[in-house]
């Protein structure tokens, strides 16, 4: 209820670290199972919306790592909590955590909607960080590999823009009229 009343009723982050609280209590007191996983995912929701970026990535690893034999857990928040993971590191300039996490879910779940969004969130990062010729070189890699990608387009748009970040004009250009 904390958590509801703190994104859509005005409950601010009083509401919201109360919610954090008792989702960290969940996880720590409710026996390995869906529910757990969940409550550990929350927490992580709770801390990222409070900008507690490390704390946030503790609570998505446990999700991403410490269920990885509960198939319904896997099947149902563990590509998410690696996205969010990827989301937070490149967020709080952890890129080390970042490529980690999208290297499992890359690894891991090569079909899941989270997968071609993780890359280009992390691509995106390397790129505001004078990176664009990896981001450029991780996007061609993922396109050659997964040509119908549901962000083929907007991930094309990307290595137009690692151009044009690194001066190639006509490289950009090009990109963008393909």
């Amino acid at each position: 209820c904390a958590w509801e009343e703190s994104q859509f009723w005005g409950g601010g982050s009083v509401r919201l670290e109360e919610a954090g609280q008792a989702f960290e209590q969940a996880g720590a007191t409710l026996p390995k199972s869906v529910e757990q996983a969940v409550a550990w995912f929350k927490a992580g929701d709770v801390r990222y919306a409070l900008g507690q970026f490390g704390r946030a990535v503790e609570h998505y690893w446990q999700v991403s790592t410490n269920y990885v034999e509960l198939p319904e857990i896997r099947q149902a928040v563990g590509d998410h909590a690696l996205y969010q993971i990827v989301r937070v590191a490149t967020e709080s300039g952890d890129l080390a955590a970042g490529e980690s996490a999208l290297q499992l879910v890359l690894g891991w779940y090569p079909q899941s909607y989270f997968g071609d969004r993780s890359l280009l969130v992390f691509g995106q990062s390397l790129g505001q960080v004078g990176k664009a010729a990896e981001a450029r070189q991780l996007f061609t890699g993922f396109l050659q590999k997964f040509p119908t990608s549901s962000l083929a387009a907007e991930l094309g748009l990307a290595v137009a823009r690692t151009w044009q970040q690194d001066g190639d004009w006509k490289e950009a250009a090009s990109e963008y009229d393909r």
